[in-house]
């Protein structure tokens, strides 16, 4: 207003002497009228002097454009725009600016810079967290020529999180094949992927032979870019195998730049490529044996599955049978049961040397055959004893001997013909007492005369060898 006092917005000069005293203001603003008088102060009073008016004009417009200069997304500290104007223009500062996007929330602007002719400025960004970062050219406050396009934006994605990997077996394991498939699954799309990032880490000797081949692969809901399948070819020997990510040199980034860190595989395959075998086949029960049904425990070095009755033969010699199609057991232990089981010899249960099915946990096929043990089956018919009295023995009186069979004779039609028909009769017994009831005063013995044995105490004996036994209690020979 006219005649301003110090009352109104003032500007102070320090000074205590007389003669001229000088200030710019740089903060009018366009198209205004403004009053302005000199004042000073001493211990009298407050003396103004005349009241100088003026009106500031308004430049020409100009326009401006605002870009980022480095490529987006970024994982640098620093990122830079550029504020290209139309013409020259001068008084650009951070007030100028705001930062906005979900990453700029730690970031700040740094020091703005301008080329010789003032129509370039650059402004670098001290980025924060990860997101978009917008810088936004908001006003045009003090700057030197007004802007007629404001307000302007231009955006970067920060992104200085590294990329990670997941790196599963594609197969079950144990697995006794020789080739290994593996997944790597990225958390995000990368480049610079190839077969040499990657370490196959064995223990037990495992080798391999070929170069290991990798192939992106498309597959929901990763995008393309962040899945691979591996490959291992030529894959030998028994123990363990994963595959890991290099740490180094690998030449991985995604879009920011950012490399992975080193990695340990996440599947481990057990390998396993020795077949199963049988350590055993062994009856199940006593041998020899009558019994019609027997059973074998069949015993493997490992626990395998496909064990089934077609997977075994029967191995007789005068005997016969047939192997149940049901069987017992898992794992390492089997129970398979003969029945039917007829004739006098030796049965056996052998594995079949091929097509049986039988695999490891790995799915090793058993290799080749095996012979078991066998029982001794006999099947017993009555034995035949010839020339015995029997209940036709004349009163001798008491204390007198009473001759019970002259000659008696005794056959077995199974132990004959043991011992290739010339007979085994080892663990057979005979007795002999009155019919129904012994009687304790009943004394038994045997008259060697003119047989081919003698005897000796309780033994009987041919050429001083002793084949048989005898004892006589308590009304019975034995």
């Amino acid at each position: 207003s006219l005649n301003p006092t110090v009352a109104d917005t003032k500007r102070t000069v320090s000074g205590t002497s007389t003669g001229a005293y000088n200030y710019n203001e740089t903060t009018l603003s366009r198209s205004t009228t403004y009053h302005v008088r000199a004042y000073a102060i001493n211990s009298v009073g407050t003396a103004y002097g005349a009241d100088k008016q003026f009106t500031t004009t308004t430049p020409t417009p100009t326009t401006a454009t605002l870009t980022a200069v480095n490529s987006t997304p970024s994982n640098s500290a620093t990122v830079n725009y550029k504020v290209t104007f139309a013409s020259a223009v001068t008084g650009l500062t951070t007030a100028n600016f705001s930062l906005t996007g979900t990453g700029s929330g730690s970031a700040s602007i740094g020091t703005i810079t301008s080329n010789a002719g003032n129509t370039q400025w650059n402004i670098p960004v001290n980025t924060g967290t990860d997101g978009t970062l917008i810088l936004n050219f908001i006003n045009d406050n003090s700057l030197s020529t007004s802007i007629s396009n404001l307000p302007l934006a231009s955006t970067y994605t920060i992104d200085k999180t590294l990329p990670t990997v997941l790196i599963n077996r594609s197969d079950p394991t144990p697995i006794s094949d020789n080739v290994l498939d593996f997944q790597a699954i990225f958390s995000e799309v990368v480049t610079g992927v190839d077969p040499s990032d990657f370490t196959l880490t064995t223990t037990g000797g495992i080798t391999f032979t070929t170069p290991i081949s990798l192939t992106p692969v498309h597959l929901n809901p990763y995008p393309d870019g962040s899945v691979y399948n591996i490959t291992v070819n030529n894959v030998t020997g028994n123990g363990t195998a994963r595959l890991d990510l290099n740490g180094s040199g690998t030449g991985i980034a995604d879009a920011a730049g950012n490399a992975p860190a080193a990695h340990i595989g996440d599947g481990v395959f057990d390998i396993d490529q020795t077949p199963p075998t049988v350590v055993s086949i062994t009856p199940a029960g006593s041998s020899p044996t009558n019994a019609t049904s027997v059973a074998f425990t069949v015993t493997f070095f490992e626990a395998v599955t496909g064990v089934d009755a077609s997977d075994f033969t029967l191995a007789t010699s005068g005997t016969s049978g047939s192997i149940s199609p049901t069987i017992s057991g898992t794992g390492t232990t089997y129970t398979i049961t003969v029945n039917s089981v007829s004739g006098n010899g030796t049965l056996g249960l052998n594995l079949n040397a091929s097509g049986t099915g039988i695999v490891d946990a790995a799915n090793n096929a058993i290799n080749g055959g095996f012979t078991g043990q066998t029982y001794t089956i006999i099947n017993n018919t009555p034995p035949v004893i010839s020339n015995l009295n029997g209940n036709n023995i004349a009163w001798a009186g008491v204390g007198n001997t009473a001759s019970i069979g002259t000659g008696a004779t005794v056959s077995d039609t199974e132990l004959d013909a043991l011992n290739s028909g010339n007979g085994n009769y080892a663990g057979a017994s005979l007795t002999v007492q009155r019919n129904s009831v012994a009687i304790t005063g009943d004394i038994f013995g045997l008259n060697a005369s003119g047989a081919l044995f003698t005897i000796s105490g309780g033994n009987l004996q041919s050429g001083g060898l002793t084949f048989a036994t005898f004892a006589n209690t308590a009304g019975v020979l034995t």
